[in-house]
């Protein structure tokens, strides 16, 4: 018998696949931001794009690898550091706070905040000022090779 826990796994990898492969308009472009795409292929809870499921709740958070609480926490840290003008840290200090068994989250949420769209050049060159190899990405420009399928 489903339990209810595997039908919305199971639920959530159909909406997962349908934000990836949603067909491509004439210039290209999904009908999903890039943020957004990165965020649910990802796994990644997507909390700047909540217009998709309305005022309710996210009914896939239980789903995500990275919950809305962890980015929220993260970037609602760096926000505050970033708009009382203190020193930003660097990614290893981030990493450090939180803890080297989270890099692959940090990165992944410090990615899609800036796919996103959020804070400034010398906000992202002061993260990645000392950093490991795999969080050189995170400002890289959007493309098909940030869909992970596995």
């Amino acid at each position: 018998m489903i339990q209810p826990a595997q039908l919305l796994t199971a639920l959530f990898e159909l909406h997962r696949h349908q934000v990836i492969f949603s067909p491509r308009n004439e210039q290209q472009r999904r009908p999903f931001s890039d943020a957004f795409v990165f965020a649910v292929a990802n796994r990644l809870s997507p909390v700047f794009n909540d217009e998709w499921h309305g005022a309710e709740a996210d009914p896939y958070e239980d789903c995500y690898k990275v919950s809305s609480d962890f980015i929220n926490k993260l970037l609602g840290d760096l926000d505050k550091t970033w708009l009382e003008q203190k020193p930003i840290p660097t990614f290893y200090e981030i990493e450090r706070s939180l803890g080297r068994e989270h890099r692959m989250a940090i990165i992944d949420t410090l990615r899609y905040s800036f796919l996103n769209g959020q804070f400034d050049a010398p906000f992202w060159s002061a993260i990645l000022q000392d950093c490991p190899s795999e969080a050189k990405s995170i400002t890289k420009p959007f493309s098909d090779s940030d869909i992970y399928m596995p």
